[in-house]
């Protein structure tokens, strides 16, 4: 289950909210409970008891805006789901910096909530999915979204984290293909899967990650692998 928390100050607006979240949720087949707030104080007090997967935010608030919530739940939970509401263009430019993965206008909700919705759904469902492996130690779950890459090393594969610590995993990268998530694993040299969720970039002949490090690309998986963090990046 996915768990929503809205923020409007405006009453009858949160309802309609909760109101059209519920019924697209619906329609998506996705499982939610959805909790609504008139104010960020009483959303942040909720979130340190149960913490919400998505949290959908009035920018525009009395005592505390949207961007002030934001900047409290990033301190201590970096991997909600963020989403704006608002009619204000101008703020969009100064919410960058807290990961927001869309904008609802207000006056286009029919139109813009659903698609919305779905990709912050997709996003969280990629969060939440783990991996059990098998290691020299007996099976283990590797949750997706800690997973850096995977290299081929003679007859060892290894399974590198976000803090490039490694474990070896008994398998194979064909049969790691065959588990992992096309949409966010790409197969990018012969002896190399990585998580798109850790690449900062695409060179000519490597591919660079968050941390710094390059892991070789093939030439002739250049473009396949282009394609793939294309359509992740649109996914966010």
């Amino acid at each position: 289950m996915i768990r929503i928390g809205i923020v409007d100050d405006e009453k009858t607006v949160l309802e309609f909210l909760t109101a059209k979240v519920t019924e697209m949720s619906n329609e998506l087949h996705i499982d939610v409970k959805i909790e609504s707030f008139l104010n960020g104080a009483d959303l942040l007090n909720r979130n340190h008891e149960n913490e919400f997967h998505i949290i959908m935010l009035d920018l525009e608030m009395p005592d505390m805006d949207g961007l002030s919530v934001a900047r409290e739940l990033r301190k201590e939970y970096p991997d909600f789901v963020l989403l704006f509401i608002t009619n204000r263009a101008d703020l969009v430019f100064q919410s960058f910096e807290y990961e927001v993965t869309g904008f609802i206008r207000k006056s286009h909700i029919d139109d813009e909530l659903k698609e919305t919705l779905d990709r912050a759904y997709q996003k969280v469902l990629r969060r939440m999915t783990n991996y059990v492996l098998k290691t020299e130690n007996g099976e283990r779950v590797f949750p997706s979204a800690s997973i850096c890459y995977f290299i081929s090393k003679g007859h060892r594969i290894l399974l590198f984290d976000a803090s490039n610590k490694s474990t070896r995993i008994l398998s194979t990268l064909e049969k790691l293909e065959d588990i992992l998530s096309p949409a966010s694993f790409i197969r990018c040299h012969s002896g190399i899967i990585v998580n798109c969720k850790f690449i900062f970039s695409i060179n000519a002949s490597d591919i660079e990650l968050t941390n710094g490090q390059k892991l070789p690309l093939s030439r002739h998986r250049t473009k396949d692998v282009k394609k793939i963090f294309q359509k992740y990046l649109r996914s966010m």
